[in-house]
């Protein structure tokens, strides 16, 4: 038997994995890698998510404040103002301080002793003036009252202004009512005292003289009578005639050069 040489030229064709001959094998691990990394990635990004979406903090979220664009009701003023309100003579009373209950009694005497004392008849009596003195709580709503009033007396012989007369008045208080318990009665005043302060007779400036004249100018016609030096201050008696008037005597105070001062040291 003759033995066959293996034929070499001759093409044999058998099944081939393709999917073997694409990738190496060191090139099937790395791919094997990629796969697994990718993996890791994803679940390290969901892990992320889950772990802020749990400790996260809860953030206030500034709402806007919506702005109205209707506008705002206009008020109307009516054309005529009210009425001012009316108030009873009552509510007046009651809205003013309580009045002090010792001028309430010297008001009620003077008006009392200008009633009593003025008259009208053959001989006309008119009163001049009425001024409280003293008004003296003595108990049991009684008050005595001290009045000074000057008279005018008319008769044949013409008027005749009389002196100062003093009477006492007394009063009584009870409940909000007051009234005269008797005919007044005479009262004994004193004279006014009246001093003239300390000044020194000195020869009168004719700067000074001529002030003091044109100071008691709208009284009358002045004339100078008596003057003196106080420390550095001029006190000038001058009498001043007024036509038609009584002639009286005043005093005037002044500077060296003629300004009015205040009287006294």
């Amino acid at each position: 038997m003759r033995d066959e040489l293996p034929d070499t030229e001759t093409e044999t064709y058998e099944h081939i994995p393709w999917s073997q001959l694409t990738l190496t094998n060191g090139a099937a691990g790395r791919g094997k890698w990629m796969y697994f990394a990718t993996a890791l990635l994803v679940a390290a990004a969901i892990a992320a998510v889950i772990a802020r979406m749990i400790w996260q903090p809860e953030v206030a979220v500034a709402v806007p404040t919506l702005v109205s664009t209707v506008p705002s009701p206009v008020a109307t003023i009516p054309d005529t103002p009210p009425a001012p309100a009316l108030y009873s003579e009552a509510d007046l009373l009651a809205a003013l301080p309580p009045r002090d209950i010792e001028q309430a009694v010297a008001a009620t005497a003077e008006r009392y002793v200008r009633e009593w004392a003025g008259r009208t008849d053959d001989s006309w009596t008119y009163v001049e003036w009425v001024a409280v003195d003293s008004v003296e709580d003595v108990g049991e709503g009684l008050f005595r009252v001290g009045l000074l009033m000057q008279l005018l007396h008319g008769g044949e012989d013409g008027t005749v202004r009389l002196p100062v007369e003093g009477v006492e008045v007394m009063v009584l208080v009870e409940d909000e009512s007051l009234s005269i318990v008797d005919l007044p009665s005479p009262a004994r005043i004193g004279t006014v005292p009246m001093t003239s302060p300390p000044v020194e007779p000195a020869e009168l400036p004719e700067v000074v003289a001529s002030a003091a004249l044109d100071f008691v100018a709208p009284w009358g016609i002045g004339t100078v009578i008596n003057a003196g030096v106080m420390g550095d201050r001029w006190r000038v008696e001058v009498e001043v005639a007024s036509d038609p008037g009584p002639v009286r005597v005043v005093a005037v105070w002044l500077t060296p050069d003629g300004s009015p001062t205040f009287p006294m040291p």
